[in-house]
């Protein structure tokens, strides 16, 4: 008897994955019928005026968004303490930002051929 009960409830459950998800309405479209809306996006990083975005738009990008944010372009060695020597102390060197700058962070979209 415990046979014919997990027989008949692997037909039932093989039934039931087998008609639950139909494909039939995407497989009755044609390539013609689809709404075809593929982008391509990238993420471009401009930092103090280095690079230009402008031969990305030549070539049919959008910028999506855009956001800056104040970043360090150069930095320099100054004195830890007033009586420290750079050339012979130790540990007498520390790296500050000298001049700042702008990053600015763009998302370019296009639209593939």
């Amino acid at each position: 008897m415990l046979k014919f009960i997990k027989k008949g409830f692997l037909v039932v459950l093989s039934s039931l994955l087998l008609t639950a998800c139909p494909d039939k309405e995407l497989n009755d479209l044609t390539g013609d019928q689809r709404d075809i809306n593929e982008f391509e996006t990238i993420e471009l990083k401009v930092s103090c005026d280095q690079s230009q975005i402008q031969e990305y738009i030549k070539e049919g990008w959008i910028v999506k968004t855009k956001e800056s944010k104040e970043v360090p372009c150069s930095w320099k060695t100054v004195k830890a303490t007033d009586d420290c020597k750079l050339d012979t102390d130790k540990g007498c060197k520390i790296t500050v930002p000298d001049v700042y700058g702008e990053e600015i962070k763009y998302i370019l979209e296009r639209k593939l051929k």
